[in-house]
């Protein structure tokens, strides 16, 4: 990808109003997830091009996305009046996972499991466990708390009624897995691979 990356930046260094290349830009999010220099190419185009809504709305989701990046500290949350999730909420563990998920996600419901096996595994080391379902329909959220109470997922689970969740940390895909420390800093953004996020979890605490 960073090969593939720098071929494009010199590529629209050349044709700096050329849609396909920003197309290969989306199309390579889309599929590969994020990576820093979509953000960089971007700033190659024309300045009459960054005008067009396309190129100003690919911009907003790349920035979004780049300020939760690994390194970064997650913003604060606020699911409605009675629920957020913020820096205090981290401070009190090592370790929080928080999966992002939907009860249309056939994945998602899959990897449960895996998630309750996970947790048994690191509840007693100061790792904390959080989801966040994206749900606003009165049913679907009955549909959700079948699924967790099914599974076992005796954790914290939030409902992302606002879509403030889904908007601050530009989730685009389910299931979404991040990984926080103790200060509030993203340690992992992992896209469906509970393996890696045990993986992670173990070398951390190690």
């Amino acid at each position: 990808m960073d090969k593939k990356q720098k071929f494009l930046g010199e590529y629209i260094r050349k044709n700096p109003n050329s849609y396909a290349a920003l197309w290969e830009i989306v199309n390579d999010y889309t599929l590969k997830d994020y990576h820093p220099a979509y953000l960089k190419n971007l700033n190659l185009f024309s300045v009459k091009f960054k005008q067009n809504k396309l190129y100003k709305g690919v911009e907003t989701r790349l920035k979004a996305e780049q300020s939760t990046s690994i390194g970064q500290k997650i913003p604060d949350i606020y699911f409605d009046k009675q629920n957020k999730l913020t820096s205090e909420n981290f401070k009190k563990y090592k370790l929080t996972f928080i999966d992002y998920w939907s009860t249309t996600c056939a994945p998602c419901i899959k990897s449960m499991p895996e998630i309750v096996k996970l947790y048994n595994e690191y509840k007693d080391q100061n790792v904390n466990f959080i989801t966040v379902t994206d749900e606003q329909n009165p049913n679907r959220i009955e549909t959700a708390k079948n699924i967790l109470k099914k599974n076992n997922a005796t954790w914290v689970n939030f409902f992302d009624t606002n879509k403030d969740f889904q908007k601050k940390v530009n989730a685009t895909s389910y299931p979404l897995h991040f990984i926080i420390d103790e200060n509030g800093k993203i340690i992992a953004r992992i896209s469906n691979n509970i393996d890696e996020v045990r993986t992670i979890i173990k070398e951390y605490l190690q």
